[in-house]
């Protein structure tokens, strides 16, 4: 088994699909379908990244679906319902342009606005349809959306970690 370290969240396990323990499954993947191309796959289950062996995939209208080997019911696959999946970092394909990044790279990131004034950390990145959505955590708690658009990430840098810039203010 792969360090915690190694894994990378790549999807997250859905509503039941069916009477066979089928479930949907939300990729994080582009396109949706890639998910089903890495050859290891792991699920969180109790704090820990667990192997995953002998997954089934199929699409039911434009809906990928996941059948995990020790699911058979509707039932067994609710229980599971928002786990995680990932896979090896590893297995991700190498960046090779300069302005290039996967969106796993940005959570921690630090947030600043242009004028210098601090947001909080990335704690996730949401795709809305319109635009992606940056989900910023300040040092209370609060969280800020911001789009992930040209128009509002001014940069997205890295030195030794990740730290994006925004044309974004507080009161807006």
């Amino acid at each position: 088994m792969a360090m915690s370290e190694d894994i990378v969240t790549v999807g997250r396990l859905g509503r039941p699909h069916g009477v066979r323990g089928w479930q949907r499954i939300h990729s994080f993947t582009e396109p949706y379908e890639n998910i089903q191309t890495y050859a290891d796959l792991f699920w969180h289950d109790k704090g820990q990244w667990c192997a995953l062996d002998g997954v089934h995939w199929k699409i039911h209208h434009d809906q990928l679906l996941i059948k995990l080997p020790f699911v058979d019911s509707p039932e067994d696959a609710k229980l599971r319902s928002g786990a995680q999946i990932g896979a090896p970092r590893s297995a991700f394909a190498k960046i090779v342009e300069q302005d290039e990044y996967y969106w796993a790279d940005l959570i921690g990131a630090e947030v600043n606005n242009v004028a210098g004034d601090y947001f909080g950390r990335v704690k996730e990145l949401l795709e809305t349809g319109a635009h992606d959505v940056l989900v910023v955590v300040d040092r209370d708690g609060h969280e800020v959306l911001i789009p992930f658009t040209a128009s509002h990430v001014v940069e997205v840098k890295q030195a030794t970690e990740f730290s994006i810039v925004v044309d974004w203010f507080r009161d807006w």
